[in-house]
């Protein structure tokens, strides 16, 4: 009886956002008969706040179902919620954190919707314009929630306000520290070209300046791996390639965007963090 009900509350359960998570034994002790209403209004609350977002699940096997969820030890549940529903947006298990490119990721493929009104637009710590320092003192605020495991990219809009590469580099350093004594893995990703600025020799010069000092990093600390996101957004002869970017910024086309990622482009970063995010998870 008391394993049924145990059932029963996981049976609406739709976990996508923690795609991959390993499956713990059922455990019917941990469900009790005199459970109060306010503790079952409680279960409810977890399995409507653990749907989510992940469209790839009748894609790729291992990751979790409804039905999968009938086994799942009911505490296992309530864990992964405080572990990853409060860092949305989450992609197979990391916390996505950044500027506009991971937050329009998150609302395009992982469909996941901004309800705040306010400006600027985020979700979690995906915020649109966010710099390199805004970062930083966000997560050194302390009043951001951070989960066990992070892709970070951020730095466009650095480059696009001229910002001084050392000064980037330096808080982008201070900004890893943060990052490395709190999450178990960090996955950065180097910026993709910007279209926009591909003509301006200083741009060029700094945006190869700024991805290669991130390159560094997995060298100095075990638990970062880094992704070049470069080439695969270039042709063969190193120029941006805008099949993969936004051409306007507007419905109306009254302004030029090529530096936001088009569907294409978005679809070729899915793919690139899959084969990182899912291989980190087996």
């Amino acid at each position: 009886m008391k394993a049924e009900r145990a059932r029963e509350r996981c049976e609406g359960v739709d976990t996508r956002s923690l795609a991959r998570t390993p499956l713990a034994p059922f455990n019917s002790s941990t469900c009790q008969d005199g459970d109060t209403k306010k503790q079952r209004g409680q279960d409810r609350r977890i399995s409507h706040a653990l749907y989510s977002q992940n469209p790839y699940s009748d894609r790729f096997p291992g990751v979790l179902t409804p039905n999968s969820l009938r086994s799942l030890h009911l505490s296992h549940v309530k864990q992964l919620l405080r572990n990853n529903h409060e860092v949305e947006p989450v992609f197979y298990g990391f916390q996505l954190v950044g500027d506009s490119l991971l937050l329009r990721f998150a609302e395009q493929m992982l469909r996941r919707e901004c309800k705040n009104e306010a400006s600027p637009r985020r979700l979690g710590l995906c915020v649109s314009g966010q710099t390199v320092e805004q970062l930083r003192r966000r997560l050194q605020s302390q009043a951001a929630a951070l989960g066990n495991k992070v892709v970070l990219l951020v730095g466009t809009n650095d480059l696009l306000q001229g910002r001084d590469i050392e000064k980037m580099k330096f808080s982008f350093d201070q900004l890893v520290d943060i990052l490395e004594e709190t999450v178990q893995r960090l996955i950065i990703l180097t910026l993709p070209p910007i279209p926009k600025l591909e003509d301006d020799r200083r741009f060029r010069m700094k945006f190869k300046q700024f991805n290669d000092f991130l390159k560094l990093f997995p060298r100095k600390y075990a638990n970062i791996i880094c992704i070049d996101m470069t080439r695969s957004f270039q042709t063969n002869d190193n120029h941006s390639n805008i099949n993969y970017f936004e051409r306007w910024y507007d419905i109306l086309q009254s302004r030029p965007d090529l530096v936001h990622l088009n569907h294409a482009g978005l679809n070729l970063l899915r793919d690139k963090l899959l084969s990182s995010c899912c291989s980190d998870s087996d």
